[in-house]
């Protein structure tokens, strides 16, 4: 509640800044909520976006409730703007982050107190305000822990003005090229032959032996699957760097997206799906804005942080442990069958 005083003396309008130091699409996508909280519970205010990679500026390009969306080189060179606040929504774990932030001028910085630099003996930082996230009352950290960032500006606002937010109301826009470019590429595939559409996304960029099953077990998946439903068209979803080789498929209803470096397409592309099935990355986080059915798996440390199921829609997760790869077959065979169950109860 440090910008009480602040906020309701305010005689021109806040400027509030969120600085996001990451790449992953993932990361921008749970912090959507936040944002449009800010916006929300402060209408008036310049809402701006400060990024250190084109990510989030080519997914929220048109999102008309973010004022503006600038590199963090550029808040850094700009002598003349200081903003009231500046929030880290991510990596409040990472000293370097922590520097970042600090060095854009502001009146207040604002970021969520670590455990992880309580353990290495990090306890005061000058310069920036922490506030403790209580995220074991949560089933999203990172999405929670950005609207509970969102609450500490003024904690009496937030809480009786959060239940009115309609978040039905976010709108990652799409343009007229984005649109045409999905219908080419589904016309392509041939699939108004088919009663639905299932996407099934192998590849996680971070953390790829931890979370996610090798290549050829998501193939050996999506084989098995595209057999059992044969009326059901099977997407594997690629993209531009993955390197992946497609030799052919057995089955004549599994077809293959390769999108371009347009994350709108994919975000068009998704929204066309009937199921999405998926290991815990990006796409996961834009099907569940889009609250298009999905099931992912997931490590069993990361599920309290990153599952989906945030924006209302249907997600369910199967839940790898620690040393699954040693059973992957196994765990591989328990996928299948909760994916066909999955299909059979959302999709019939």
């Amino acid at each position: 509640m440090f910008l009480r005083n602040l906020v309701q003396r305010r005689e021109i309008p806040l400027k509030i800044a969120v600085y996001l130091p990451c790449a992953g699409v993932g990361d921008a996508m749970v912090n959507l909520k936040s944002l449009y909280a800010l916006k929300f519970l402060y209408p008036q205010a310049i809402l701006s976006l400060v990024v250190k990679f084109d990510t989030a500026k080519n997914l929220f390009r048109n999102v008309d409730f973010i004022d503006e969306i600038i590199d963090y080189v550029e808040a850094l060179q700009n002598q003349i703007r200081v903003f009231d606040v500046v929030l880290l929504v991510m990596q409040h774990d990472n000293l370097r982050a922590i520097q970042e932030v600090k060095a854009i001028s502001a009146k207040y910085h604002l970021t969520t107190f670590s455990q992880g630099l309580l353990k290495k003996g990090i306890l005061f930082i000058s310069g920036i305000k922490r506030v403790i996230n209580p995220y074991w009352k949560q089933n999203r950290a990172f999405m929670e822990g950005g609207l509970n960032l969102v609450r500490s500006i003024h904690k009496k606002h937030f809480d009786k003005e959060i239940l009115r937010i309609d978040y039905s109301q976010v709108l990652l826009k799409r343009g007229e090229k984005n649109i045409v470019f999905v219908d080419e590429v589904l016309e392509g595939l041939g699939a108004k032959k088919y009663l639905k559409i299932i996407g099934i996304n192998p590849f996680c960029i971070t953390l790829k032996t931890l979370s996610n099953f090798s290549f050829p077990t998501w193939l050996g998946i999506t084989e098995n699957l595209a057999k059992a439903f044969p009326n059901y068209l099977f997407i594997v979803m690629d993209y531009p760097k993955s390197g992946a080789k497609f030799l052919g498929f057995s089955q004549g209803n599994i077809k293959i997206f390769k999108n371009n470096e347009d994350l709108l397409n994919l975000v068009e592309f998704i929204s066309r799906l009937d199921c999405l099935l998926s290991p815990d990355t990006g796409n996961v986080h834009i099907a569940d804005y889009l609250r298009i059915p999905t099931l992912e798996i997931i490590r069993e440390s990361a599920k309290r942080r990153w599952q989906g199921g945030g924006w209302g829609g249907v997600c369910e997760c199967v839940v790898l442990p620690k040393g699954w790869q040693e059973k992957e077959g196994e765990f591989a065979k328990i996928f299948l069958q909760r994916v066909k169950d999955f299909l059979i109860q959302n999709l019939t």
